[in-house]
């Protein structure tokens, strides 16, 4: 139960410091951002392994399919991270950041049936 909400609050903070990094004017800020968002990964990944018993037993081909996608986000978050150093990020990056964030974040609700909501 807690590891759930664990999980959820962690997602709904990466979210938030990936959109402050991208978006935000202050190069030191968005560096910040950057690093609180790799430390989010961490917990993401361990709080996810503790949870991906429970949903496997329950949806395995969409469990898998999440892990994927998460696994994929953390990938497009750093690719977009870099592109923003860069200054090169372009609105293609920040649309496909934001879907792999929503469509993550609605299989998680959905596999832990609307569980911890």
């Amino acid at each position: 139960m807690l590891i759930s909400w664990l999980h959820l609050i962690n997602w709904i903070i990466l979210l938030i410091v990936v959109l402050v990094a991208l978006f935000s004017k202050r190069p030191t800020t968005s560096k910040v951002s950057m690093i609180i968002a790799r430390i989010c990964y961490l917990i993401a990944l361990g709080t996810g392994l503790l949870l991906l018993g429970g949903a496997y037993a329950a949806a395995p081909v969409l469990t898998i399919i999440k892990v994927v996608a998460a696994l994929l986000l953390i990938v497009v978050i750093e690719l977009a991270f870099a592109w923003r150093l860069h200054h090169r990020l372009n609105k293609m990056w920040i649309y496909l950041t934001l879907f792999l964030l929503l469509l993550v974040g609605f299989m998680g609700i959905y596999l832990a049936g609307g569980y911890p909501f």
